[in-house]
């Protein structure tokens, strides 16, 4: 790392109050930041960020710091804060995120580095991986919204804000299943995956809101088959980074 850019570095991050800045290895986000897949890092590196005790970015700070660091690498990055990151319920995004770190500015100093590229990019395999693990947490998400609420219940206009949470979290099933290598798609066939598209589609298209009872059944009729469905190739916490448990090289069962 030269001397300028190291100095710049060192600017940005005392400017904004920023005690640890890494960066880590590129992964489709999801829960943990806003930005399109298909805008990922063209280098396939992003920065990871945590700020000291006292300061407290707004949104709007975090729009320029985001754009201050393009100007300093050259290349778009994802802007990740570490205490978002470690309280994402995607563990395996979360692990390989933290395991990739590379500590570039620490208490008040820079550390030199050799590149900015990915040390070790992420797989296929691994990224289906945590998509995977993205459509269990948002179908449990709406299990959890849904606990103990009827039809009836559900329906009533007092329960707006509990209908747009249930298609956020429809909208983030469609997503990842739509960034899913095809290799997946094709191996584990008897998930319908051009229909959850299609269903999470149309609840979430921008021309009309989508009436409650076509949210109701999307949640009575496919969120359990599809928990059950995943929930057999996604490996527990506890297994960590061990993305070939869940058999993407194999046929399933």
């Amino acid at each position: 790392m030269n001397a300028e850019l190291s100095d710049r570095i060192l600017a940005f991050c005392q400017r904004w109050r920023i005690r640890e800045f890494s960066l880590v290895d590129a992964v489709w986000y999801g829960d943990v930041c806003d930005d399109d897949p298909a805008e990922e890092s063209e280098n396939g590196v992003d920065a990871l960020v945590q700020f000291e005790v006292e300061a407290v970015p707004t949104v709007l700070d975090l729009v320029q710091m985001k754009d201050e660091l393009k100007q300093l690498f050259g290349k778009p990055l994802n802007l990740l804060l570490r205490e978002s990151v470690e309280q994402s319920e995607n563990y395996l995004r979360r692990q390989r995120i933290i395991k990739s770190a590379n500590v570039i500015y620490d208490s008040g100093c820079c550390r030199p580095i050799a590149s900015f590229e990915a040390h070790n990019a992420i797989t296929p395999e691994e990224q289906d991986a945590v998509l995977l693990l993205d459509i269990l947490i948002a179908c449990r998400r709406i299990q959890r919204y849904t606990t103990d609420i009827c039809w009836e219940k559900f329906q009533q206009c007092d329960c707006t804000l509990l209908q747009d949470a249930t298609v956020q979290q429809l909208e983030l099933i469609g997503n990842a299943v739509q960034h899913l290598s095809q290799r997946t798609k094709n191996q584990y066939p008897d998930i319908p995956w051009e229909q959850i598209m299609d269903i999470c589609d149309c609840l979430v298209c921008e021309n009309h809101r989508a009436d409650a009872k076509t949210i109701w059944e999307a949640v009575q009729n496919g969120i359990p088959k599809l928990i059950q469905c995943i929930e057999r190739f996604v490996p527990p916490e506890e297994q960590g980074l061990d993305y070939k448990s869940l058999s993407l090289a194999s046929e399933p069962a």
